[in-house]
């Protein structure tokens, strides 16, 4: 009987020693997965036009690049920031080597939003002045010269728009890629949301 009892006591520590180093290498290995992200989270990507920052990217943001012609964007998301290089899901580039950006959607109304909306002004205008007269009026249409000299300026300027001002960002001369830490002056803490951004609801 005793030695049954016996038995089990040395069982029981036995997968206790076991699941304790099991436990150990567990968090071990989620400190060394989780320790070099920490390390390249405290790291920015800046976009720089002469010494100001046009674009801002943090460990996590979508990132959209080229290292050769603007034909050949490779899309993927930032993993990690070292002090010379930038680790995507697939691949790590070395941020001299960097030729163009594709910035993505940038805040407020930009010139290649405002080319697009005159294009489509432009095509809409005439069909619109079209259904004014021949629906609405009940009257036979005939092309409204005025009407057909705005759509022609408002599809012209709006391509003009698109043509000058690319999408991307090109890198050479007043525009570089710059990799700043936490002790730049251009590092800029990333904001959380404030608590009640996410209300929890009342039972």
């Amino acid at each position: 009987m005793h030695h049954r009892v016996g038995n089990k006591f040395w069982s029981a520590n036995f997968f206790y020693l076991n699941a304790t180093v099991a436990m150990k290498r567990y968090i071990t290995l989620i400190l060394l997965t989780i320790l070099p992200f920490v390390t390249y989270s405290q790291r920015q990507v800046l976009v720089m036009k002469h010494e100001r920052v046009i674009k801002r990217y943090n460990t996590g943001d979508p990132f959209s690049y080229s290292i050769g012609s603007p034909k050949n964007f490779q899309r993927d998301r930032i993993v990690g920031i070292t002090d010379s290089t930038i680790i995507t899901r697939s691949d790590t580039i070395s941020s001299h080597t960097i030729k163009f950006i594709h910035p993505g959607e940038m805040e407020g109304v930009t010139l290649r939003r405002i080319g697009l909306f005159a294009i489509a002004a432009g095509i809409v205008l005439p069909l619109a002045d079209w259904i004014n007269v021949s629906v609405v009026q009940d009257e036979s249409y005939s092309f409204d010269r005025g009407v057909g000299i705005t759509s022609a300026a408002l599809i012209t300027g709006g391509a003009a728009i698109l043509i000058f001002k690319k999408p991307y960002i090109r890198i050479r001369r007043m525009k570089r890629v710059m990799i700043v830490d936490r002790d730049s002056p251009l590092y800029e803490p990333v904001t959380l949301p404030p608590n009640n951004a996410f209300p929890v609801p009342e039972n």
